[in-house]
């Protein structure tokens, strides 16, 4: 509506109902009195003749009885009210109404002026009827002596009704030059708003980006020349934002391919580019974080702290940062000023991920401290046994055969180790891959039950094996077997003499689940997040004496995972131990 077409067709129509209003205004009330004029003349007439033919009735005493009947027929012919008033006010007949329930009419405008001056007129709202009429009286003479008062009188609703019957058509009339002068005024401002419209739409469009767009304008005239220069610089806009695109595109893709995460600022400190490494190293979705500070999008002080450094002193940052939600994480971070032409347009933050490199050195360390650790034991007592027999203890033969009892079993000590450590290294690689195929559980908890049976039979346990006839897994067949195998060792040995050892598998849910529980001693709920861990003991004094190796249950848990399995473990101390495998069915059972 703010169009020059529209202000040009509005003003027409403004023009043509400002001027029907002011006709409308002054034609309608000189009509009114025009048309009241006529109904004022036409009672006079009527009221003239109607006296003249009453003037021998209201002679002596004019009763209602003899009066009313000759009112309502004077009525009935003249299409109005008639009311016949005595000089007294009395009234003595109604053409409308009963006149024994009419008040005294002596103070009535038009009858005082009748009987003062010989006719009467007046507008006024009628108690009796309940309308504006208008009334007109003429005094009845007899013999030069007024006798009484004929009042004509018609409802001024008349009036209004025809002055209404007026009013449509002239509305009308000026409602429809409105609108063809609307029709006219748009036609015209069309034929001259039609190219700016084109120009206006053009410029528009190209600052949303659509730089394809070009004018189609006639030459000739100051508006054809307009839209030349307009075409003109929407191609060299579109070949610069072109080349502008390709390098913008070319950089994203690389930022986005990047294993660092990078986060960009303006001058202000808001965030403008946010890539995907970056997305997942803060656990922070891009959307989340453009548009905000780095205070307000990673809440981490000292990140936020060096990019201020370098947004207000233009120093270059480098430390470490440490993410402490929904994870650990330990971020290198280095912060640099983004400088153009002297002047700082923001700041660029470069993250990379340490947590996965501080954990493997944090496990080398481990590892290499541990395996020290089992490996020195044993091999220290078989040196001091060796240097025993060597100084003279060989020439005791009860001495001798003790010491190399001794030295026999921490042999064995280590040879569990080092197998432990190669089947954790084969179970941890891809250099074997494992194979696929159908594994009855029964079979493999047959052959593991066996490896367990002496231990169990030495310390007096019950070992209670319930195997459901189709519990069939897929995965390596020797994978299965050392899973159970390494469970149901792990079991033995933390269960006291006379304590029972329950193995059994059944299909659910679409898998295969394994469950070998014991009513051993259980393991505390603070170590059960790390029982999994390479040389990993609970109680290592017991362990040790139990002969453990503190691998076993890492490789459960590296055989389960390659296998596209999962496990879980569920321990109340005093009371014994429940670990869950759960592997996959064959493709054609699942």
């Amino acid at each position: 509506m703010h169009s020059i077409r529209w202000r040009l067709a509005a003003a027409h129509a403004l023009v043509v109902l400002t001027t029907g209003a002011i006709a409308l205004a002054v034609l309608l009330p000189s009509v009114h009195r025009a048309l009241t004029g006529n109904l004022e003349q036409r009672l006079v007439s009527g009221a003239r003749a109607a006296s003249v033919l009453l003037t021998g009735r209201m002679v002596g005493r004019p009763t209602i009885d003899a009066i009313n009947p000759i009112a309502r027929s004077l009525g009935a012919s003249l299409g109005a009210r008639v009311t016949i008033v005595l000089p007294n006010g009395y009234v003595v007949g109604d053409s409308e109404a009963d006149p024994r329930h009419m008040e005294n009419h002596a103070d009535r405008p038009e009858i005082r002026t009748a009987l003062a001056r010989g006719a009467g007129e007046t507008r006024r709202f009628s108690s009796t009827t309940g309308v504006d009429r208008l009334y007109v009286a003429e005094p009845i003479r007899s013999s030069g002596r007024v006798v009484g008062v004929l009042r004509l009188s018609l409802p001024l609703s008349e009036v209004d009704r025809q002055v209404g019957a007026l009013t449509g058509p002239i509305v009308l009339s000026i409602a429809v030059a409105a609108v063809v002068a609307i029709l006219l005024g748009l036609w015209i401002a069309s034929s001259i708003s039609t190219p700016v419209r084109q120009l206006t739409a053009m410029a528009h469009r190209l600052a949303q980006g659509d730089l394809s767009q070009r004018a189609r304008v006639p030459p000739g005239d100051e508006v054809g020349d307009l839209a030349a220069s307009l075409n003109a610089m929407a191609s060299q806009l579109d070949a610069a934002v072109g080349d502008l695109a390709m390098s913008e595109r070319t950089m994203r893709a690389v930022v986005s391919g990047m294993t660092d995460g990078i986060i960009l600022t303006d001058a202000q400190g808001f965030v403008s580019l946010f890539n995907p490494a970056a997305e997942q190293m803060l656990h922070i979705g891009a959307d989340r974080a453009l548009g905000r500070t780095v205070l307000d999008a990673t809440l981490n002080k000292r990140l936020s702290d060096m990019v201020a450094r370098a947004l207000e002193q233009r120093e270059c940052a480098s430390m470490d940062v440490v993410l402490h939600q929904p994870d650990e994480r330990v971020l290198s971070a280095y912060v640099a000023p983004v400088e153009t032409e002297g002047a700082i347009r923001g700041a660029v933050a470069i993250l990379h991920d340490l947590t996965e490199a501080r954990r493997m050195e944090e496990m080398r360390r481990e590892f290499v401290a541990n395996a020290s650790h089992e490996l020195k034991t044993p091999l220290s007592s078989v040196k001091l046994m060796v240097e025993t027999l060597l100084s003279g203890a060989k020439d005791d033969p009860d001495a001798e055969d003790r010491f190399l009892r001794v030295i026999a079993t921490e042999t064995d000590r280590l040879v569990s180790v080092v197998e432990d450590m190669i089947r954790l290294s084969a179970a941890e690689g891809q250099a074997a891959p494992l194979r696929q195929e159908r594994v009855p559980v029964r079979d493999a908890a047959a052959a593991a039950i066996s490896h367990v049976q002496p231990v169990v039979s030495s310390k007096g346990q019950t070992l209670v094996s319930q195997i459901s006839d189709d519990a069939v897994a897929y995965g390596d067949p020797e994978a299965v077997e050392r899973i159970l195998t390494n469970l149901l060792d792990n079991a033995t040995k933390y269960t006291n003499e006379g304590g029972e050892i329950r193995l059994s598998a059944w299909v659910g849910g679409g898998e295969v689940l394994l469950h070998v529980s014991d009513t051993g001693i259980g393991i505390p709920a603070e170590h059960l997040p790390r029982i999994f861990e390479r040389f990993y003991r609970v109680d290592k004094a017991r362990s040790r004496a139990a002969g453990g190796t503190g691998l076993g249950l890492a490789i459960v848990k590296h055989l389960v995972e390659r296998m596209g399995g999962r496990m879980h473990v569920e321990s109340t101390p005093g009371k014994g131990s429940t670990f869950t495998v759960a592997l996959p069915l064959p493709p054609d059972t699942a």
